[in-house]
């Protein structure tokens, strides 16, 4: 990101937090490393500024696998969701079992933020199922299991949860300063 575009980025936020009661910063983006798992500085500085201007959470998607999740302040930040939809018209290019997983978060948003974050890995498939599909038919989402899921929780694949979430009166107190 251009510096330009960061500095009317935390801008926006401040606006926002200053009239909402929960701010969600989403980022689709292209721009990560040779190897995909590795998270670059910019993303991790980003996310921790807009968290401390009073976001809520940040969520990145664009790098074509799930990534890491940290807790920044209590907020969560989703550096990669991966893909909930991800159409391709070269069967042989996209090869990576990972790009054809994501993640669907659900939680309970209320003023005190975000709590009971539960992670459900997806899998992209066919109508059918994800038996011998050919890569350039995966596009519709299924929840992952079994040997599919991409795992979340203590180690195990399949679901997990993820406590998170900062008080209202903290943000007010970060968004003063």
């Amino acid at each position: 990101m251009l510096v330009n575009d960061v500095d009317r980025a935390i801008r926006a936020v401040e606006i926002a937090v200053a009239s909402a009661d929960q701010v969600f910063v989403s980022v689709h983006e292209h721009l990560w490393a040779e190897d995909w798992g590795t998270t670059l500085d910019w993303k991790r500085s980003f996310a921790r500024q807009v968290i401390a201007r009073g976001a809520t959470a940040a969520l990145f998607h664009g790098v074509p696998q799930p990534c890491a999740i940290e807790v920044v302040d209590g907020n969560p930040v989703f550096l990669s969701l991966a893909n909930f939809i991800f159409h391709s018209r070269w069967p042989n290019h996209w090869t990576m079992p990972t790009v054809w997983e994501g993640v669907i978060i659900t939680g309970s948003l209320g003023l005190e933020g975000l709590s009971d974050l539960c992670l459900h890995p997806i899998v992209l498939c066919d109508e059918e199922g994800c038996d011998n599909v050919p890569n350039e038919q995966r596009i519709y989402p299924h929840l992952a299991s079994g040997s599919r899921g991409i795992g979340c929780s203590s180690g195990s694949r399949g679901s997990g949860r993820l406590s998170a979430g900062r008080s209202k009166s903290s943000k007010e107190r970060v968004t003063s300063a």
